[in-house]
């Protein structure tokens, strides 16, 4: 009698070892699964912010560029009309 009970302790005693790693196991899953998503989003955030920061520069170079091209132009137009000869009123 007391043998089964010592047998029905240690099979208890296992069975509850086991219930213990088994939820470590998964608490660690979940854990790992939450990393991998929160990595992604991070990942995702800095790109968004690279690429919404590249449009924003790209645009001040557009606007650059157009503005060097007036400037360009406005200067020939100035220089043009202090040539001798020119006749623009």
């Amino acid at each position: 009698m007391a043998s089964d009970i010592a047998v029905g302790l240690a099979v208890l005693a296992a069975a509850k070892t086991e219930e213990r790693l088994r939820r470590e196991a998964e608490q660690r899953r979940i854990e790992e699964e939450r990393r991998r998503r929160e990595l992604a989003a991070r990942i995702k955030h800095v790109e968004d912010r690279r690429t919404t920061g590249l449009g924003a520069i790209l645009s001040e170079l557009d606007e650059l560029d157009r503005l060097r091209r007036l400037i360009a132009m406005l200067t020939e137009e100035v220089w043009l009309s202090r040539a001798p000869g020119c006749r623009r009123s």
